[in-house]
């Protein structure tokens, strides 16, 4: 067995962690995807953009995060982060 996932993290027999930065990257666009249309990009609701920074540290940040202190990270790992758009990433 090449790859499994064990608490939302893929693990790699060969200890890289591409799989799971793509799992996370996936989450993350997909959590900030529910919740532009309804949050950041919703002119009916009125939030500041001090509150909207608020919801997305509290809300997308620790899905991007998540296991994070774990990863050995490579530099192609680090490059595949920076490619996620300003709007998702930190």
């Amino acid at each position: 067995m090449e790859n499994f996932t064990y608490l939302k993290s893929c693990l790699s027999a060969k200890v890289a962690i591409d799989k799971d930065i793509e799992q996370i990257i996936q989450a993350t666009s997909t959590a900030f995807g529910h919740l532009r249309g309804r949050v950041f990009d919703n002119k009916d609701i009125f939030a500041s953009a001090r509150i909207r920074l608020k919801i997305y540290e509290v809300a997308i940040i620790p899905i991007l995060l998540y296991a994070s202190d774990a990863w050995v990270t490579y530099s192609r790992n680090i490059n595949n982060l920076e490619k996620l758009p300003p709007n998702v990433s930190t």
